[in-house]
């Protein structure tokens, strides 16, 4: 049995043009944070997750998206702004 597999750009091409924004993902990040809260994340899985949470917040500190800080609560006003400013 084959398994065919589409290249992103063949994909795009059936569908409209996917937009993904900055704030898309610092909704991504509170996400995690929500969910790693409410402890949905099994312990086998948190340095997975951990993994993608921290690359994620990297790029978006880099970005100047948002600012570095021990604190939850910059990705959420870092969103706000975003918005506001978008």
């Amino acid at each position: 049995m084959t398994t065919e597999q589409s290249t992103p750009q063949e994909m795009t091409q059936d569908t409209e043009e996917v937009q993904l924004q900055v704030t898309d993902l610092v909704k991504v990040l509170e996400i995690l944070n929500v969910v790693s809260a409410r402890g949905a994340i099994k312990p086998d899985e948190f340095s997975t997750v951990g993994g993608i949470y921290e690359r994620l917040y990297q790029f978006l500190v880099y970005s100047k998206v948002i600012k570095p800080s021990g604190s939850d609560t910059d990705a959420a006003e870092s969103d706000e702004t975003a918005e506001t400013s978008a």
